[in-house]
């Protein structure tokens, strides 16, 4: 039953809640993946055996997981909907417009889809940026979370029903318009998953969706994709939901130093996503110039000059902004 409640509480958002261990490993996993294996890989002749069915999948899902604890974040305690905009303005966008612009001067991608970008439409009006398409795509999730945490605190029922109208509205709009980047399709049930999930205990009933799973990658890996069809948004869903149900509470009698690394490696996860190509696209031509194959010096130097730069720098920007009384 829909409880009727005050509009101004459309202005109350949840805030960060304590740290998680769990969802920093899970997030750290899910970056590594992507910034240690599936992007290095695309430098190295070995990227026609390396990217195969099994790990696009795998990326697929580590994406997925990564949209689910975005969702899942937006729990905890209250906070007005202006502070919720201010914080992800200046924590998540400025560095992500940094980011494109630092993109466009090392030309890296498409300069007109990088602009699109910085202006949040490049999602809705394909071809999305190179690698930076994701943080777009978790900004527009971003946009619509304060009336999606509003709805879920008054009927749960009614937020899926909403979301699931969303998703239709996504799916028309990709048929008419054609213009539209599936991955939105893709990773908003993701999205709302964690949400639905935030604030909660995660459900013990994990084996059936397991199952389902395991069925949807087995229906998905014969069919050819390259990680924008529509047809992995199954798989996306319940592996992220697998992955996340199945590890809480097993990390929580980790020691002192494990759980510092961890946390520290969460802590650089989103600056690392933003700075890795950069880092890739200089080592790739000093590869080039002694002859030797990319992917030795990515692995070698650029994974861990990437982690270290991006723990250093987020710290900075983060006293930058506390000194400033920003966010």
């Amino acid at each position: 039953m829909m409880q009727h409640g005050n509009l101004k509480d459309l202005g109350r958002v949840a805030a960060i809640p304590a740290r998680n261990t769990t969802v920093d490993f899970l997030r750290a996993v899910s970056v590594l993946w992507i910034v240690g294996f599936w992007h290095p890989i695309g430098y190295s002749p070995i990227r026609e055996v390396g990217k195969n069915a099994v790990t696009l999948m795998a990326t697929v899902a580590a994406l997925g997981l990564f949209v689910l604890l975005s969702g899942y974040l937006q729990g905890g305690r209250g906070r007005s909907f202006f502070d919720f905009y201010r914080r992800r303005f200046w924590r998540i966008y400025v560095p992500f417009v940094g980011a494109s612009l630092l993109f466009i001067i090392m030309n890296i991608g498409d300069h007109l889809s990088l602009i699109k970008g910085v202006f949040l439409v490049a999602m809705l009006d394909e071809p999305a940026a190179v690698t930076l398409w994701f943080i777009n795509m978790i900004m527009l999730f971003y946009l619509c979370t304060p009336a999606l945490l509003w709805i879920k605190r008054r009927s749960l029922t009614l937020l899926l029903i909403i979301s699931a109208t969303i998703l239709l509205g996504l799916l028309a709009a990709d048929w008419f318009w054609e213009r539209l980047d599936n991955r939105l399709v893709i990773y908003f049930p993701c999205f709302v998953a964690g949400i639905v999930l935030s604030g909660s205990a995660p459900p013990k009933m994990v084996w059936p969706v397991v199952f389902v799973a395991a069925v949807a990658c087995v229906a998905t890996l014969p069919a050819p994709t390259d990680g924008t069809d529509i047809i992995l948004l199954p798989w996306a869903v319940l592996a992220s939901l697998c992955v996340f149900c199945l590890t809480s509470g097993r990390l929580d009698d980790l020691s002192d130093t494990a759980t510092m690394w961890i946390e520290r490696a969460a802590y650089a996860s989103f600056f690392a996503y933003l700075l890795h190509r950069p880092v890739y696209r200089m080592l790739e031509a000093l590869s080039a110039a002694i002859g030797l194959d990319p992917l030795i010096l990515i692995v070698a130097l650029g994974v861990p000059t990437t982690a270290i730069a991006a723990y250093f720098l987020q710290k900075g920007y983060d006293r930058l902004l506390a000194s400033a009384r920003i966010a």
